[in-house]
This record gives structure tokens, sequence and C-alpha cells, in this order.
């Protein structure tokens, strides 16, 4: 899949705060009426954001924002919405994990309930970990959630994983109405994806070991399992490894993956992964109709790579529109979106790239505060993405202002230190 520019898209602005907030980690959902939905954090610090446009918003002055208070910096944000296309966001920190709702209205913070529903002390010493996008209403808009705990390093050096499926039925609100199961005895899931089929079961896609998988040497795993009912009890779930991830110390991304479901349920799943001994990191796509896990699994899924790339940058997304695959992804500090229409997990030149947006796009900093740091750019990374029929996209991303230096006009002054000046969650709508 080369990479040429087949002109940008437009509407783009970075998404609103009620006072100036560095912002990231971002996500974008429509409802069923085509209103756009997101959520995002506050880069470093404590709160988070929720904002919302109608179905025919264009600019940044039609969409409204609201904060929500944490006693720490959010980790993770995730959203889902209701049938109905109400919010519900699930949100933590490294002390307490909250869940917030809101029925009507709301663009203002008074219509949302938010709660904590589970803290670190439930844990022992043990942290709270809900990465990717693990957060999903089943059929009865009921949430569930897979969440990792571990503890400190101990002695050994080595670390213990565990992993829970924690679920609501009634007053989600409310604490003591959420239950917690031990899916896992020291085996890990990672930037899961957790999914609800027409049928009402789930389907995750993760990063880790799970029930005897893993890689070479150890080595962690991209992973997709099935649960059809009671998914509190490990022996209901079906997991199969898809393919054996490595880390390496140059790669500017870190594997991970995306998955979305077809009207039948079907997984389309998107990865970034990273080649044993080998700096360069790939994009996969895979897909799967039937027999997903099981003894069939291997004559089952159909993958093909898009791209490799040293310059892949943090985090990837999908989104099918009519059954058809609609990628995101960061390369180069540029964020793209692929789009196919039909064999798209043969043949890599199904795909088409399109420029969302580039660094250079936007405005360089010239206000530079750290010493002999002569240089600003902007670098675009770990975007979500949003698709209604019509072919309507929503994509957003975080945007960072980085400063660095070859140089030290100034020797009585330290080198300059590349760092983040600034960093805001951007939101693109087509």
């Amino acid at each position: 899949m080369a990479f040429a520019s087949h002109g940008a898209l437009a509407g783009t602005f970075f998404a609103p705060t009620d006072v100036p907030t560095n912002t990231a980690g971002s996500t974008v959902r429509f409802d069923a009426q085509g209103n756009i939905h997101s959520v995002y954090r506050a880069y470093s610090r404590g709160d988070a954001f929720y904002a919302s446009c109608a179905s025919q918003c264009t600019g940044k002055t039609q969409v409204k924002a609201v904060r929500f208070k944490t006693d720490g910096a959010v980790q993770n944000i995730m959203l889902a919405l209701t049938r109905k296309g109400q919010p519900r966001v699930l949100f933590h920190t490294s002390q307490n994990a909250y869940y917030a709702a809101c029925d009507a209205n709301c663009t203002s913070i008074k219509n949302w309930k938010t709660s904590v529903i589970l803290t670190r002390a439930k844990f022992g010493e043990a942290g709270l970990d809900i990465s990717g996008e693990a957060f999903v209403l089943d059929a009865q808009d009921r949430p569930r959630f897979i969440m990792s705990s571990y503890p400190q390093i101990i002695a050994s050096l080595q670390s213990r994983f565990d992993t829970y499926f924690v679920s609501c039925d009634v007053q989600c609100t409310q604490a003591g109405n959420w239950n917690r199961a031990q899916l896992w005895d020291d085996e890990a899931w990672r930037d899961v994806q957790l999914k609800v089929t027409p049928t009402n079961e789930l389907r995750a896609a993760f990063i880790g070991r799970t029930k005897g998988l893993s890689g070479p040497n150890n080595r962690d795993i991209a992973a997709y399992g099935e649960c059809r009912a009671a998914c509190g009890t490990p022996e209901n779930w079906n997991v199969t490894g898809l393919d054996n991830l490595y880390v390496t110390q140059r790669l500017t991304s870190k594997p991970t993956v995306a998955m979305e479901l077809t009207s039948t349920g079907a997984p389309r799943i998107a990865m970034i992964g990273t080649y044993l001994n080998d700096e360069k990191g790939y994009l996969r796509y895979l897909s799967c109709d039937q027999d997903c896990v099981g003894e069939k699994v291997d004559a089952s899924w159909s993958a093909v790579t898009l791209t490799e790339s040293e310059s892949l940058y943090p985090g990837l997304d999908l989104a099918l529109e009519g059954g058809k695959p609609r990628m995101v992804f960061s390369t180069h500090g540029n964020v793209f979106m692929a789009v196919c229409d039909a064999g798209c997990a043969q043949d890599a030149n199904r795909w088409t790239p399109k420029v969302v947006e580039k660094g250079d796009d936007l405005l360089a900093d010239k206000v530079i505060p750290y010493p002999n740091c002569t240089l600003a750019a902007w670098f675009l990374y770990d975007p979500s993405i949003a698709v209604r029929a019509g072919g309507k996209v929503a994509v957003s991303y975080s945007a960072s202002d980085d400063s660095g230096g070859f140089s030290t006009p100034d020797t009585t002054k330290p080198e300059c230190k590349a760092g983040t000046d600034m960093i805001f969650a951007r939101l693109h709508l087509k």
C-alpha cells in the first residue's frame, strides 16, 4: 500500500475544553441518529471530558464539552452508547475506576451521574489497568468490561497479572451493583477490544498471554476470543492466538490491535506488530467469517500486510461502513485513513490510503520554552474512527507539539532536551 496523498479531508479542529487544557487519548462515535460523541482525557493531570455535536455538526463552535473531575491523572477513557444514543463512559486513574451515565441534555454536567465503581484498595496492593477499548454495552445496554490488575514487582523481579470480567445489570452508577469475576490467574489481557454480537455474545481481541498461548521465548501474542454466555466464567471463553509480537528499542509504536464486527458478528481486526530482531513494524489486516476459534482456526483466518515501517506511530482503529473496512493509523507522525471495499484480507493493493491530516499542516509553534531548542513540529497519533451510512466519517487523534534541536547556540545553558510543549485531542469531520 503506497502512501501517496489522495487529498486531505476537510473540517478539522482541536477538541473543546471549558478552560485551556492539554488533552489526549480521544475516542469518537456516531449514534444511530448520526450525532457525534467523543471522550478524551486531560493530559498528565486529573479530569476528563465528554463532548457531543448534532448530526449536522461542521465545526468546533457546535461541539459542547463537559468535564469529569477525578482524583488523579486519567490513564484511559472509554465510550459506549445505548441503543437510544445515550452516552456511558468508563475511565480510570491509578487509584479509582469511574462510571458515568447520562440519559438526556448531556452537554450539562448536572445531568450526569458519575461514581467510583472500583478502588485500588479493593485489590490490596494491586493496580488497575483497563486498557484499549475494553468497555461495551450488551444488547440490553448493560455495561461490561475487561480489566487486568497487577501488583508491584516482587522480589524475584517477576510481575503477576490477573484478568477480570467486570459487569453490572442494574443501577450501575452505584458501586455495589458491579460484579467482578476472575478469568485468569497470572495471565494478562491488555489493549483489549471488546465487542458484542447481534446475538448478544462477546468477542475480544487483545495482546498478552493467556490459556497457555504465548509466542517464542514467552513473547506476547495478539489473540482473539469468543464467549457465548456467562462470560465471568473462564471455561466459557474460547481463545486462539493470531500473531507473535515483539518489542524493539527503536520502534516508534508498540504492538496494538483494533477490532470491529460485521452485521453477522464476524471479526475484522487491524494490528500493529513487530518482527523479531528487526526494527520494522508492520500494519496488518485480518478477517474471519466462521470457525474463528477451535480446530479449524488456521484455515479460517485471512491476513494481509499493508505496510512495513520503522515509523508507525502509536495507535490505530477500525470501523466498518456497510461491512467495508475503514482503518486509521499514523506513520511519520501523520494520520491516514485506509479504505477497502473488497478482497481486503487478500490483496494489499485493494486498500487506498487518504490523508486525514499531516503534522506539517499545522502551524509550527514559535514560542519554544526549553533552552537551546530551536525546532518545533506537530506529531499526530493514536487515532479513533467512526463511520455512518452515507460515508460520513469522524476521526479523533492526539496532536503533540514537540520541540528539539541539534545545536547549542547558548553555551551558558544546558543542551536541548526534546520534549512536548503542548498536546491536544483533535477532531476531524468529513
